[in-house]
């Protein structure tokens, strides 16, 4: 089982914030290189495209690495998995009436899930209106990576 309370969050995203709890950083968590990661084959179009659309903008927040390729495709997946759903719904409606009993779609037990999924992953990313709302950083003040570390203190 997971430990209780909210998850930990990054130190850089602790630094942008102004480390406002003012407890101690982490001096050794990981530090993965930047880096894009490959797209999976496996994602359909819908799920390359908003690939191909979200990861220009993860590298530019210098918040994507090679190891979060997993939480990525599992984003992307979620992405493909909710536009199926919802083209589904647009098609046949979100209720149907079978046997004089008006009953709601499937597919919208799959768009639900499926949106929740991607909330979820986009918590993880700092893609989120209230996780971004967090992190206060400008347009044009963006840490380095030397000058975090230098923050830091590592």
């Amino acid at each position: 089982m997971g430990g209780k309370g909210p998850k930990p969050k990054p130190t850089i995203l602790k630094i942008m914030e102004g480390n406002p709890g003012k407890r101690r950083l982490n001096r050794a968590e990981p530090k993965p290189a930047p880096g894009r990661p490959d797209p999976p084959r496996e994602l359909g179009v819908d799920g390359l495209a908003e690939w191909n659309r979200i990861v220009p903008e993860l590298e530019a927040l210098k918040l994507l690495t090679l190891i979060d390729r997993a939480a990525l495709v599992g984003y992307c997946a979620a992405f493909e998995a909710w536009t199926a759903a919802k083209r589904r719904l647009n098609r046949d409606g979100r209720f149907y009436k079978r046997d004089g009993v008006i009953r709601r779609h499937p597919a919208a037990i799959s768009e639900r899930e499926a949106l929740n999924t991607m909330l979820r992953y986009l918590a993880e990313f700092g893609m989120s209106p209230s996780s971004r709302s967090r992190v206060q950083s400008g347009a044009n003040e963006q840490f380095t990576d030397a000058e975090a570390a230098k923050i830091i203190g590592f």
